[in-house]
């Protein structure tokens, strides 16, 4: 499972991204023998099949320390608005759109939303639906739109 790293949870937490809903979190895990790793789990729950780390150690011998949430694609996708107020024009609604590579706001007449002449609300990178997720969650907070 991709998940975003810390470094971008904390980003996403000081525009004030509600994190508490994640899927996910990182917990920082200590074995019998003092070795400490970090290990992903369901927010909240450790799976009843998982009774043995990856390591091979009971989990009984584990101490689980200070969760930290952790976004998948499904989760940013969720905290994504369905539709955006257009900044130049309030009659201009702008659609969230998805596909395999791509995440961005784009009105009827299939224009993405920009402002000052530069795309917003929008993640175009190489490839990555996860990190294009991220972005357009991050240009939406950094302009003032997700109202």
């Amino acid at each position: 499972m991709k998940v975003l790293d810390l470094d971008k949870m904390k980003k996403l937490e000081s525009l004030g991204v509600d994190t508490s809903k994640a899927s996910f979190v990182i917990c920082n895990v200590c074995t019998v023998d003092l070795t400490t790793y970090d290990v992903l789990f369901e927010n909240g729950i450790f799976p009843e099949e998982q009774k043995f780390d990856k390591f091979g150690y009971p989990m009984y011998n584990m101490v689980i320390d200070e969760p930290k949430p952790v976004f998948c694609l499904q989760d940013i996708i969720g905290a994504l608005p369905l539709c955006i107020s257009g900044p130049d024009n309030y009659y201009s609604t702008y659609w969230l759109s998805i596909d395999k590579e791509t995440v961005l706001y784009i009105n009827s007449n299939d224009e993405s939303l920009q402002k000052d002449g530069k795309h917003i609300a929008c993640g175009m990178s190489l490839g990555d639906i996860l990190e294009n997720a991220y972005l357009a969650l991050v240009s939406i907070y950094e302009n003032g739109l997700n109202d």
